[in-house]
């Protein structure tokens, strides 16, 4: 998966989770928290709201899953960059393999 195609799914899981977040008056990751300490047990018997809970903690567990992988890229093309920049300090050829992730 490209950075590109990440941070368009990552943005519209983040249209999606706006919805919940409005309508309940929470940030996801405040809610995320809330399910995670059991918090909001007293609204599992309320069928109303069990389902949006679900969908809604499914989708965050979705982001934060999406957020890592753009973490672990994001790191790996400042590594990338860091070492072009060492290369061209010594006056080195940049290797054809580190141009490909400058692309």
């Amino acid at each position: 998966m490209s950075l590109n195609e990440l941070l368009k799914d990552m943005r519209q899981l983040e249209v999606e989770l706006g919805r919940f977040e409005i309508k309940f008056g929470v940030k996801s990751r405040d809610f995320y928290a809330a399910m995670m300490r059991g918090d909001l047990e007293e609204f599992d018997a309320l069928d109303e709201y069990r389902m949006e809970f679900i969908e809604w903690l499914a989708l965050y567990e979705t982001w934060l899953s999406l957020d890592e992988k753009y973490r672990q890229l994001i790191a790996r093309q400042l590594r990338v960059v860091w070492e072009i920049g060492q290369l061209r300090m010594i006056g080195r050829a940049i290797p054809a393999t580190t141009q490909l992730f400058l692309r």
